[in-house]
């Protein structure tokens, strides 16, 4: 069982273990799969639809854009700029980043940006590149294939030359070097059959990053991709791609703006992403290796490597600010997300307004009548203002009390007893007054 609470050297609150990633269908959330569904059980007793606080990864949570809650600067944030996005893990960056993809794809026909993310893969993590180069490759690869679904849902608003069979061979070309997939033509023809993209966005999901995405989420114009498709198929000659990766990428972003795009946005996370357990023995310390990923991109940034009309906000986790220290330059577009308690409970509402349609309003609710009025207020203090370390502490203390009434030691709501035998230590709760 994982620790509620873990101190550090200092005596200061630390999250507890990050749940399981290694892609175990049976461990959820830090909880395993029976336990998750003793969960949602015991919780559909209260009105709930589904378990609002099971994903702690914004990317797997499925239900993520019906209770996203905005952070305040998240205005000045969606503004079409470099930015260099600084938080502690877990207080928001997916969220945010895949909020803002969102956001400009919902608003596509009108700003016409063409916005996608790269989030740095595994791979990388393990060997950083030293500069922008080593990246180039892999985002070229998440931008491809991020066009490959935005034209086959939107080209016909975003004024391609539909009859200009040259250009459908530039774009062939870098369809079939990144899709990774030589039946890329198939997914499009299937798209055709269901007049609906998600066979293309099944393919390329990987990098394409969304909150949200429903069953025939966008729908295809059946006229357009039929004459696109004719183009693609009767290219005679794919055009040669440049062997320099950086022309490679000027030549790609030229292509996009043909195409119809006015601006490119460039979301880059995973700063902070762990390298496998194989590669512990590196001679580079966790912050080290921070750095040495983050620099390149911050570097890049100051420099305008990517051109005029490509805009970059790098997602770095809080821990690289000062090591970062002789990077940064003062008049660099830097921005701090940080939660307060008002706003921890905007979130906590929303997901619970979203999962059980207003008929739970707090947590209150869920606990016996030997719990302390006021437990909602005191988790937000114990969740150190992070969201990710609130959803975890709250899955962990429903897994422990499913665990107990499976065990005969609990039959109703989460009582003052459950909360004391939390292991390995007990939960620094408040006195009942």
């Amino acid at each position: 069982m994982q620790s509620i609470l873990v101190m550090d050297s200092d005596g200061s609150l630390l999250p507890p273990s990050a749940p399981n990633d290694d892609g175990d269908s049976k461990n959820i959330g830090g909880t395993t799969k029976s336990s998750e569904e003793a969960i949602e059980t015991w919780l559909s007793q209260f009105g709930f639809f589904y378990n609002p606080f099971r994903d702690t990864d914004a990317e797997r949570d499925e239900h993520l854009s019906n209770y996203f809650v905005e952070h305040p600067n998240f205005d000045n944030l969606a503004q079409l700029e470099n930015s260099l996005v600084f938080a502690r893990t877990g207080d928001g960056k997916t969220v945010l980043r895949l909020r803002l993809q969102s956001l400009y794809r919902e608003d596509l026909l009108r700003n016409h940006v063409f916005c996608f993310s790269y989030t740095i893969p595994q791979e990388v993590a393990e060997n950083p590149p030293h500069d922008i180069l080593g990246h180039l490759p892999h985002i070229l690869t998440a931008s491809v294939r991020h066009a490959f679904v935005l034209l086959a849902a939107h080209g016909n608003d975003l004024g391609i030359l539909e009859d200009n069979p040259a250009f459908a061979g530039i774009f062939a070309s870098y369809f079939d070097q990144y899709l990774g997939t030589t039946l890329w033509l198939d997914d499009l023809y299937e798209a055709l059959e269901t007049n609906s993209i998600d066979p293309i966005v099944k393919n390329v999901k990987p990098t394409f990053d969304d909150l949200d995405l429903p069953s025939g989420w966008l729908t295809v114009n059946t006229i357009w991709l039929h004459q696109w498709i004719d183009l693609l198929e009767n290219v005679q000659e794919r055009s040669s791609l440049a062997v320099d990766t950086t022309k490679r990428w000027q030549e790609w972003e030229s292509l996009l703006q043909r195409a119809g795009f006015q601006a490119l946005l460039l979301l880059i996370d995973g700063i902070d992403v762990n390298p496998s357990p194989k590669d512990l023995s590196s001679s580079q310390m966790p912050g080290e290796r921070m750095r040495t990923m983050a620099v390149p991109f911050v570097e890049a940034i100051q420099g305008k490597w990517f051109g005029e009309n490509t805009y970059v906000k790098l997602f770095l986790p809080m821990d690289t600010f000062n090591l970062l220290a002789g990077t940064l330059h003062r008049n660099d577009p830097i921005a701090i997300i940080q939660w307060s308690r008002d706003e921890l409970r905007q979130l906590l509402a929303a997901r619970l307004q979203a999962a059980t349609g207003g008929a739970v309003t707090d947590l209150i609710q869920l606990v016996e009548e030997d719990v302390h009025p006021l437990f909602s207020e005191w988790l937000l203090a114990f969740a150190n203002f992070s969201p990710r370390y609130l959803l975890h502490v709250l899955q962990q203390i429903l897994h422990a009390h499913v665990t107990r009434i499976a065990e005969g030691k609990e039959i109703g709501k989460i009582s003052r007893s459950t909360l004391a035998n939390l292991p390995p230590r007990p939960l620094p709760y408040p006195p009942h007054d």
